[in-house]
């Protein structure tokens, strides 16, 4: 539908009570230039799917949007004059999907966002200028994927994001100002995929805990020194990758405790000056990346020929 024929439906000639709008149905799909929504919107209850992509002009939502009861999806990509969201966002009991992708401008999200019971997936990446999460994140027991990469001037999460007892996989993938990250985050026992760029210099010992752990992207932490030793604990962890981890000088002994790991890529982690002994455990490991490691000490090439056979990709200084 274009931005003409929905203003067509609620122009002027619809002054009155909400109820003499008409009423719009199934999904609607919106792009380009366009002015607000009107707040007669929040009158289409029988509206399922809302899309509004590259909408430059739209800097709020109506209040009325919580009126859209049947809506399960709400995208909301590269509207970049949005700064936030209204409380009434909460009336959206039925949303299982809520997109935000590149909102440049969204700095915060309200506390009542914890009310959708029913979100199963939440993309906040490329937020730029978002600073935070509200605590009532961790009310979303429904949501399986939380996706914040990219968002410049993230600096905290909150410890209830350990509340999220669905979720599967969480991108904090060049979130270049994250601080920390919270110890509560061993509680997410589900938790299949993690992908974390942080400023800290070391990650929580209860990352340990992730037992169903299968991918570890710790590719661009820049100021990570270490691991520690609990990282052993992660049996289901498959892929390792840690591309430009360029502060990291050493790799604990646990690391040969990874039976299941696969594919490892110590790739730019210019300041690694050894490999632990272990890591000639790592029967299962398939695929090697140690380049540009130019710390790494002389007998790294005899320990990689010892550990790992031949169709393994490894290149050492």
């Amino acid at each position: 539908m274009s931005w003409v024929l929905l203003h067509t439906l609620y122009n002027t000639a619809h002054p009155g009570p909400l109820s003499g709008a008409p009423t719009l149905a199934g999904p609607l799909s919106l792009h380009g230039a366009a002015p607000r929504l009107p707040e007669c919107f929040g009158g289409s209850s029988a509206l399922t799917s809302l899309r509004l992509t590259t909408c430059d002009s739209i800097t709020s939502l109506p209040d009325s949007i919580g009126g859209l009861t049947a809506l399960t999806t709400l995208t909301l990509d590269i509207c970049t004059q949005l700064t936030g969201l209204p409380d009434s966002i909460s009336g959206l009991t039925r949303l299982t999907a809520l997109s935000l992708h590149d909102c440049s401008r969204l700095t915060r999200l309200p506390n009542s966002i914890g009310e959708l019971t029913a979100l199963v997936t939440l993309d906040l990446s490329y937020c730029a200028a978002l600073v935070g999460v509200p605590d009532s994140i961790g009310d979303l027991a429904a949501l399986t994927t939380l996706e914040l990469c990219y968002c410049d001037s993230l600096e905290a999460l909150p410890d209830a994001i350990g509340n999220l007892a669905a979720l599967r996989t969480l991108e904090l993938a060049y979130c270049r100002s994250l601080q920390s990250v919270p110890a509560s985050i061993g509680a997410l026992t589900q938790l299949s995929a993690l992908a974390c760029t942080a400023a800290a210099t070391c990650l929580p010992d209860a990352i340990g805990e992730l037992r169903a752990l299968t991918l570890l992207d710790l590719c661009g932490c820049y100021a990570l020194t270490r691991l520690p030793d609990s990282i052993g604990g992660l049996r289901a962890l498959t892929q390792l990758k840690m591309f430009g981890c360029e502060s990291l000088t050493a790799l604990p002994e646990s690391y040969g405790d990874l039976a299941a790991l696969t594919d490892l890529d110590l790739h730019d982690c210019g300041a690694l000056t050894r490999l632990p002994d272990s890591i000639t455990r790592l029967a299962a490991l398939q695929r090697v990346r140690i380049v540009n490691c130019m710390a790494l000490r002389n007998n790294t090439a005899a320990l990689v020929c010892k550990s790992w056979g031949s169709g393994i990709f490894a290149v050492v200084p």
